[in-house]
């Protein structure tokens, strides 16, 4: 899942720099934005309800 946010926010930078706009700056920076909370989603910990047991 990072590695396609990744992808999308090259493309994103790539249409930023091929034409310039307020509408490439704005996808850029929602493509930006979702790829930060997608990442921090995958990387936070579930927590443990209490009385189930942790299978290992």
């Amino acid at each position: 899942m990072a590695v396609l946010m990744d992808f999308l926010l090259a493309a994103g930078l790539i249409r930023l720099a091929g034409q310039p706009s307020w509408t490439s700056l704005a996808m850029a920076s929602a493509i930006i934005a979702v790829r930060l909370l997608i990442n921090a989603g995958l990387r936070a910990r579930p927590e443990r309800r209490p009385g189930r047991e942790h299978a290992a």
